[in-house]
């Protein structure tokens, strides 16, 4: 009987510990298998499925506390491509494992393709760990690596396993897509990208000059708000991309940025309104009302980013933009409904510009994916909009220069027939302009009163005294 109980109590005993030993070997085969291996075989790696992700609400973890065991336990695996977090204050901790099984030495990089993350450090553990600074808020003299890109060079030993850690804040939208590539990957994806920024930034600037030239022409407001929205435009742009920093030296300037982008941002939608308010002119009343309230919203929103949490701005300008979105895409629908050449073109910019901006603001509410194509459509959008009410502005003017030759040739034909009657009935013509005094006489007056065209009274006081002062 002894023997019986000392054997169950053994297996009592033994069972936890076994299920313990099974949980260990669980998960050191998972997380070997989130391990990301490198070979010589590809040259670029996509981070985001290897990913383990801690958000700290506090804003307060450090490394040392984030090693730790029981802070170990909050990470969570990640298994999307590309994940966007959208809008938060919180840091957030991503940790994963590379292992380096290449018989090549290459130079290697990590990039996190999204260049408005504003804080971002990476801990490597053969640099001991020791923090490497990025960010679009950082000034590139203090940055890893001096390029307007967030990436870090890192050392990656052959044949050996290591972890990394990088801690990442933004107040706008945090969206990962972080690659492992190598130094020569890296050139020549950034000189292609470089290209693509160059032609998108070289239309905008051919349209804004082309359109301020007709303003300075024709003093038509609607070319000034358009070249306006599209200055804002790639204002906002230039430091989403992360040009403008590498002139701005100062970190307190730098620091301004997530405001400025959010000041551009506004002021651009601002000038499209007012391009469709004094361009597609509509009498209806509860059209213009809905144009007065979003004007005082968004000028209410840029007042107020300085001082609010810009996490809290974002989300309303998502949802100020949602209603702007639809108020353009009614009056796109009454302009089409004209049926005139200009105000369709204008018609079809503002529909693609709304549906562009639509998609961005619905993966920016987590309501959509991300994707590469949604994260560059507005971009390809702006130049659409900008192209098309400038050929919209184009036809309206060439409409106006018709009507204009049709109106003077009509007037000519008009003089041409009252000259000839008034030289049939022997007639002559003569105007006072009441605000000068100046008087005008038709070569048949003055031969009336036998006087010289040189000769005409120079004021109807003049003019007075050749008449009989029974007939005044």
């Amino acid at each position: 009987m002894y023997f019986l109980s000392q054997k169950i109590l053994k297996s009592i005993t033994l069972q936890p510990l076994l299920i313990i030993g099974l949980l260990f070997i669980l998960v050191g085969q998972a997380q070997g298998s989130d391990v990301l291996i490198i070979t010589d075989e590809q040259d670029i790696y996509s981070i985001a499925q290897h990913l383990s992700i801690l958000e700290d609400s506090t804003n307060k973890l450090t490394l040392k506390d984030i090693k730790q065991s029981e802070e170990s336990w909050r990470f969570k695996k990640n298994k999307k491509d590309n994940l966007s977090i959208g809008y938060s204050s919180s840091t957030f901790w991503l940790r994963f494992n590379v292992k380096n099984t290449s018989k090549e030495n290459k130079a290697w990089l990590i990039q996190q393709n999204y260049t408005n993350t504003h804080k971002m450090n990476i801990y490597v553990e053969a640099n001991k760990f020791k923090p490497q600074l990025s960010g679009s808020v950082l000034p590139v003299a203090e940055r890893e690596l001096l390029q307007k890109e967030i990436a870090f060079p890192i050392k990656l030993p052959i044949n050996k396993e290591q972890i990394f850690y990088i801690k990442l804040q933004s107040f706008d939208t945090i969206s990962l897509d972080i690659n492992l590539l190598t130094q020569t990957i890296f050139m020549k994806n950034s000189s292609i990208n470089t290209l693509i920024l160059g032609l998108f930034y070289g239309i905008l600037f051919i349209l804004i000059i082309y359109n301020l030239a007709f303003f300075l022409a024709l003093k038509d407001m609607s070319n000034l708000y358009l070249s306006l929205f599209m200055l804002f435009c790639g204002a906002s742009y230039s430091l989403f991309d992360g040009y403008l920093q590498l002139i701005m030296v100062n970190a307190t300037q730098l620091s301004a940025t997530p405001f400025l982008i959010t000041m551009f941002t506004g002021l651009g939608v601002i000038m499209l309104l007012l391009h469709r308010k004094s361009f597609l002119v509509l009498e209806k009343q509860y059209i213009n009302k809905a144009h007065d309230i979003q004007m005082v919203l968004w000028v209410i929103i840029i007042t107020l980013a300085p001082f609010i949490n810009l996490v809290f701005i974002h989300k309303a300008i998502n949802i100020l933009g949602i209603f702007t979105i639809s108020y353009l895409i009614y009056t796109s629908i009454i302009g089409w409904q004209q049926n005139k050449p200009a105000a369709r073109f204008a018609a079809v910019g503002w529909m693609f510009f709304c549906i562009s901006l639509l998609l961005i603001i619905l993966v920016r509410l987590q309501i959509l994916p991300d994707s590469f194509i949604i994260d560059h459509l507005l971009r390809v959008a702006i130049l659409v909009i900008a192209l098309l009410l400038s050929i919209a502005l184009l036809l309206r003017i060439n409409k106006l220069r018709v009507f204009n030759e049709k109106s003077r040739d009509i007037l000519m034909y008009s003089e041409l027939q009252r000259n000839l009657a008034l030289e049939a009935a022997q007639l002559g013509v003569w105007r006072w302009q009441v605000a000068s005094d100046a008087v005008y006489w038709s070569n048949k007056t003055c031969e009336i009163y036998g006087v010289k065209e040189n000769e005409v009274p120079k004021g109807f006081e003049a003019y007075s005294k050749l008449i009989h002062p029974d007939d005044l």
